[in-house]
């Protein structure tokens, strides 16, 4: 699967709150574009709309 590169804009302080949060689960930082890539495809799952 190809990847694209983005850029958005966060609240600084939800931004580090996330960072910690996959430090503490990750034990690093290097895998917040994976867990932030997870962590979209969870929400969408879980938030479907049914197609008309």
């Amino acid at each position: 699967m190809m990847k694209k590169k983005t850029s958005f804009i966060v609240n600084r302080e939800l931004w580090k709150q996330w960072t910690l949060f996959v430090v503490n689960k990750r034990g690093s930082a290097r895998k917040l574009s994976e867990e932030l890539e997870m962590a979209l495809k969870e929400y969408m799952n879980n938030h479907r709309r049914e197609e008309k």
